[in-house]
């Protein structure tokens, strides 16, 4: 349920600036809806999309397009079929918390350990990891997926029992730098039952769908009575298209509610609203408000958190959204508090990821339309894109699982143009001050900061609120170790050709190896290096975009069980090679050739322990 965020979300936002009111006829609004959905439905390969537009407290626009049931040809409809949202589920967890701090059952700077009876967050740093640190993801938490989900019901563990046997390595001091963590808002989600005594999907149905008048939506898998209700998940690409089976959540207060664009749009009038939704209330004002306020940045210049939105700010402006993450499913809610204007979308295939963007985008142009930006001119000083330039990690990572090979197959490169510009996710970015860069074709920045030593320590983009990014040592950087790896399957491979070849030679000349010892090592390290190399291509397999979400493959945790034969077996190559150079076995040229092999294999015990797969099961 990862967030995936552009550079255009500030370019769509800065219109808002120069907007002194927008008013929107409902007619006109849904031909214009009507014209984007058209070309979206077609351009990304869509099979159905639900949306919501709200306004001065009113569902001013709803509609589907295309379908939630291809087979069935069952076409979407805003108040009546139902869409996964993925992580806008966050949201109801924050509005819950915010409930119970209000009431007074629960305090938001106080230890969570507290509020936990058959388990506890360790204490790895003297601070503790509080409520606010939850709902500003600011825990500490390294990154983890494993098991957020399962293949089938039966798989799905009680809360407190999954959260007790996965609990993430922390491994920052909470408060310092954000890192979007499922695992944070599943451990709020359980206290909230811990405090009210009842389970979190119960409670949100008591609390926050009932009075709103949601009732379709539901945490639950799938929601009962609503199963034909519910959209079917799609992967489309060319010109094809693949039904998927439903999602089931482990961490499920993270993402697995279900709803329809219109029960959304009432859940968007009560925030904008600080509240209150007819002549009910699900927050008191001051609670909305501070709620709705910014309460963490990692530096003033750039994008924060609010109490569990994500900020956009822009003059005095203030907005605030969150989206939605399911492997097939695709959603975005954003809340503009200053115009009372809420928009919600939710797409049942990928491309929706892009899509929803480009519709708010879309909206808003039409609505507001944006300035040209301004060319950033760079200060008058010495720059430091050459101090900036360099491999970095993407802090939402994992440290201490496997899961950390995930950054291997998303490296964050930054390139220096000059003494003033680099070149950064396809965008070029001017500084414009001192450690700050300004992308040439939005307002959006990157800001880096320094370490005690005076190196370049963290990058922050300015529209990305989830995550920093930590500068990498050479000896770090996915680059290296590609490259690394690269060279250790050339030599594998290598051994695995050359040496059967010359066997062959040997048996052509009737030729024979003298010693027994001889011949064990070279069988010996010919057959590791096929190994390797096997193993190598296996993990290559397995390892996809996709992730740990529904834990390890079954053959990867084959090959990781396996990994413990590398440093034994190692170990006498090693020791073997010994008597090669002292018995002279071979010619010099190959005892060279069978040695260089062996410290590759040396090299692969460092490899696979640095990315933790070493023995691990």
């Amino acid at each position: 349920m990862r967030i995936i965020m552009l550079s255009a979300f500030i370019m769509i936002f800065t219109s808002i600036v120069f907007a002194k009111g927008i008013s929107i006829d409902p007619e006109e609004l849904e031909a214009f809806i009507d014209g984007v959905m058209t070309e979206q439905l077609v351009a990304y390969e869509i099979p159905g999309v639900s949306v919501s537009i709200v306004m001065d407290g009113k569902l001013i626009f709803s509609k589907g397009y295309g379908y939630a049931d291809l087979d069935r040809l069952i076409p979407v409809t805003p108040d009546s079929t139902l869409f996964r949202i993925g992580s806008i589920s966050k949201i109801f967890v924050w509005t819950s918390v915010m409930q119970l701090v209000e009431q007074g059952k629960l305090d938001l700077h106080s230890d969570v350990n507290v509020y936990l009876d058959n388990f506890s967050i360790p204490s790895t740093f003297p601070e503790p990891v509080t409520l606010a640190n939850l709902l500003t993801h600011t825990p500490g938490f390294e990154e983890q997926e494993f098991g957020v989900f399962v293949s089938d019901s039966s798989e799905i563990a009680p809360l407190g029992e999954y959260l007790a046997e996965n609990i993430p390595a922390r491994v920052r001091p909470p408060g310092k730098l954000s890192s979007y963590s499922n695992y944070g808002t599943a451990l709020a989600a359980y206290i909230v039952e811990q405090v009210s005594g009842m389970p979190f999907d119960r409670y949100v149905a008591v609390n926050i769908l009932e009075p709103l008048e949601m009732n379709m939506s539901s945490f639950v898998q799938p929601p009962p009575g609503q199963e034909s209700r519910l959209s079917t998940g799609y992967v489309t690409g060319g010109g094809i298209v693949s039904p998927q089976a439903f999602e089931w959540v482990q961490a499920y207060p993270a993402g697995s509610m279900s709803s329809t664009a219109d029960e959304m749009a009432n859940f968007m009038i009560a925030h904008l609203n600080n509240g209150g939704f007819h002549d009910i209330r699900i927050l008191e004002e001051a609670t909305a408000i501070d709620m709705h306020t910014p309460h963490f940045n990692v530096d003033p210049r750039v994008n924060g958190w609010t109490w569990g939105f994500m900020q956009l700010n822009m003059g005095t402006d203030s907005l605030i959204w969150h989206g939605g993450d399911t492997y097939f499913f695709h959603s975005a809610m954003f809340l503009i508090p200053d115009r009372n204007i809420g928009i919600f979308a939710s797409y049942n295939c990928p491309a929706g990821a892009k899509a929803r963007i480009d519709l708010v985008k879309a909206f808003l142009a039409h609505y507001s339309p944006l300035p040209p930006p301004s060319y950033p001119v760079p200060f008058d000083g010495l720059g430091n894109a050459g101090r900036c330039a360099g491999s970095y990690l993407d802090i939402r990572t994992n440290r201490t699982t496997p899961e950390r090979l995930m950054t291997l197959l998303n490296p964050v490169e930054v390139k220096s143009m000059g003494n003033h510009s680099l070149e950064y996710a396809g965008n070029c970015w001017i500084e414009i001050e001192p450690l700050i860069f300004r992308n040439t074709a939005s307002p959006e920045l990157l800001v880096f900061r320094e370490s005690g030593e005076g190196g370049i320590e963290t990058m922050i983009r300015g529209n990305n609120p989830t995550t920093a990014y930590q500068k990498l040592s050479w000896i770090d950087s996915p680059g290296f170790h590609r490259n690394a790896i690269i060279f250790c399957l050339l030599l594998f491979a290598s051994f695995v050709i050359f040496w059967p070849a010359g066997f062959i030679l040997k048996l052509l000349r009737k030729k024979k190896d003298r010693r027994t010892g001889e011949r064990l090592t070279g069988i010996l390290v010919w057959l590791m290096s096929l190994l390797n190399i096997l193993f190598i291509f296996n993990l290559n397999r397995m390892v996809t975009t996709q992730g740990f979400g529904f834990g390890l493959p079954a053959g990867l945790k084959t090959l990781l069980n396996l990994t413990f034969i590398e440093p034994v077996i190692a170990a006498v190559i090693i020791f073997m090679l010994v008597f090669a150079w002292k018995n002279s076995y071979w010619t010099a040229v190959a005892r060279i050739h069978c040695t260089v092999t062996a410290a590759a294999f040396l090299f692969m015990v460092w490899w696979m322990n640095y990315w933790n797969l070493l023995g691990y099961s």
